[in-house]
């Protein structure tokens, strides 16, 4: 896991000037890689790279470069088979980290390179040679990308703030963007809530060449298949979990795992427990007071089955305020959920016991269907309007209620990455790729790399490698939601779990948020959303949040969700003005080519 950026002019431009704008970029996201740090400036082009090191951690392996020195090559995130690449190479890695093969095989394989590769990235190239600089994120979208290109120059980045800092003209907010965000809890296509600032798609590759830049897709999401072939049964598909866990276990430090109570994240953390030999031995789980949740039970099943010690993270109303306070620092987009508090937390209690990296259950729901709202389209008597419903974290009559007029006529509608409506649903293949190429890349990706990298945790994703999601696509969706809902993925998981656990009752998940801002809390929550500086004023009406938050305070109406969603737009709003300003500390192991 680390940051990566650079930047590309097409005028002659200072190197002064370019070393100033790496220098900032570098220091806005050291929180990512914070054990190494390398800058190359050349001609009009500069390259960089904060590494958290993880394979390797002795090598001196951030910006990559060719045996001419004429290609440059930067990555985030973490190829997992690349003990395979490096044995397949006929021009061998001096260095045995992962990054270290990707010049090689672009050398045999130019562009084909990309599909060569398992695991989670976002990586750039600069030929210097061709003058041609690439860009390519990983199939699902796990790991960010962005970029504001114009006339002038084209930057690149791992998270929006660190080109916000650097550009000389600060973009305006797309309040369209924002509004997505209070709706769905993200925002598609590959527009961002900056103006301007774009995000590489996944699957996707930018190429900019003599001042044009050019998109094309190395990899896209299709649907499941109608007709279930046997060659993708249960067996086959343990041997390829298993060899993609014990991928995703190899590391030269520390590491641990993210385990609830549910089956993803326990069926990751028992198969990888097997791995005798490997770095990752940690389960980290939460739990809430004073009010526990159903998850917490199940959690310690899974403690006395593995008879493993669980790290316990105990979250407070009180804690889960502040958290919030502190992770709005780390949020590109206004994106809110109650799960960045258990995320973040989770994450600095890993740093505190000294763990680099972890592996979740994330990513799993989407392809082996196990929420509740997958079950409407095949048992609900109007699925298209019942699984709209389900989406909402702000109903269409609040957006009525709050947003001031020239905000509701900022609002458009919400495309995906190829720019087609996204709504209605028309049935459950239009759903699933809306899920699993919007949804999951911008809202449940993204929430797991900003509450991780915080505190420069890698989170590996083993059910979004790409073998596992073809894998899954092969198996049609009626077999994979069978009668309880995720049963394909159960009847895998028997091997490895107890019954009780793998067949426990479905039970949704309160809505903390209206416990979190109760009594002291909603007094807390005033005193943010109706001070006479709130910035949300700028586009909500003040009288409906006081309204709403009168309703919440005594409960005659639960709108936690909701102000809880308004309080992270806030929050993110202040902290903007913030970004890119110096801070106390300096990017350690700089070095300038």
């Amino acid at each position: 896991m680390c940051s990566i950026y650079g930047m590309m002019f097409f005028e002659p431009v200072h190197p002064d000037t370019l070393k100033a704008k790496m220098e900032k970029m570098a220091e806005v996201s050291q929180h990512r890689g914070p054990d190494q740090s390398e800058i190359v400036v050349l001609d009009q082009v500069a390259i960089g790279m904060n590494r958290l090191s993880i394979i390797s951690p002795e090598e001196n392996s951030t910006v990559q470069k060719d045996r001419y020195q004429k290609r440059y090559a930067v990555l985030n995130g973490e190829i997992v088979n690349y003990r395979k690449l490096q044995g397949m190479l006929a021009n061998k890695p001096t260095q045995n980290c992962d990054s270290a093969v990707i010049l090689p095989l672009y050398e045999e394989y130019g562009r084909d390179f990309i599909t060569k590769l398992a695991g989670m990235f976002a990586i750039s190239i600069y030929d210097e040679k061709s003058g041609t600089l690439q860009l390519w994120r990983d199939p699902l979208g796990i790991k960010p990308l962005y970029y504001y290109f114009s006339n002038e120059c084209v930057i690149f980045a791992s998270e929006i703030k660190m080109i916000y800092a650097v550009m000389d003209e600060k973009p305006m907010v797309e309040f369209s963007a924002v509004d997505h965000i209070l709706r769905y809890r993200l925002h598609p296509s590959s527009t961002t809530a900056f103006k301007g600032i774009c995000k590489v798609l996944p699957g996707e590759t930018i190429v900019v060449k003599d001042r044009k830049l050019t998109k094309e897709r190395y990899w896209s999401l299709q649907p499941n298949q109608n007709v279930y072939d046997d060659k993708y049964g249960i067996e086959q598909f343990r041997e390829l979990f298993i060899q993609v866990i014990r991928e995703n276990c190899y590391a030269d430090v520390p590491g641990g795992f993210f385990t609830s109570g549910g089956l993803d994240s326990s069926l990751v953390t028992a198969v990888a427990l097997r791995e005798k030999m490997s770095s990752y031995q940690q389960p980290i789980s939460i739990r809430f007071s004073p009010n526990s949740v159903i998850d917490e039970k199940y959690g310690a099943v899974l403690e006395a089955y593995l008879g493993k010690k669980f790290e316990w993270v105990t979250i407070t109303d009180e804690l889960a305020r502040q958290t919030l306070w502190d992770l709005s620092h780390y949020l590109d987009e206004p994106l809110e959920n109650p799960i960045h508090v258990g995320t973040y937390l989770m994450a600095k209690r890993a740093k505190e016991m000294g763990l680099k990296s972890v592996l979740t259950g994330d990513g799993s729901d989407e392809f082996f269907l196990g929420y509740e709202r997958h079950a409407i389209w095949f048992n609900h008597p109007n699925p298209a309007a019942g699984y709209s419903a389900l989406h909402w974290t702000m109903r269409p009559e609040d957006a009525t209620q709050l947003y001031k007029p020239h905000s509701k006529a900022l609002v458009k509608t919400m495309v995906n990455g190829d720019n087609q409506s996204i709504e209605p649903f028309r049935d459950m293949t239009h759903a699933l790729l809306y899920e699993r190429g919007e949804r999951l890349p911008e809202y449940h990706n993204m929430r797991l790399d900003r509450m991780t990298m915080a505190h420069g945790i890698e989170a590996k994703v083993p059910f979004l490698d790409h073998r596992i999601v073809e894998f899954s696509l092969n198996i049609p969706t009626n077999k994979l939601i069978g009668i309880e809902g995720k049963e394909w993925l159960k009847n895998v998981a028997s091997k490895w779990l107890p019954s009780d656990l793998i067949h426990r009752q479905k039970v949704l998940f309160p809505s903390l948020p209206n416990q979190w801002l109760s009594g002291k809390g909603g007094e807390w929550a005033a005193s943010i959303l109706l001070d006479s500086s709130a910035k949300v004023t700028d586009y909500l009406e003040r009288s409906v949040m006081e309204q709403y938050m009168k309703q919440h305070m005594t409960g005659e109406v639960e709108r936690g969700k909701l102000l809880w969603a308004l309080l992270s737009l806030e929050l993110w709003f202040q902290n903007i003005s913030g970004w890119g300003k110096s801070n106390s500390y300096t990017p350690i192991n700089l070095h300038y080519h």
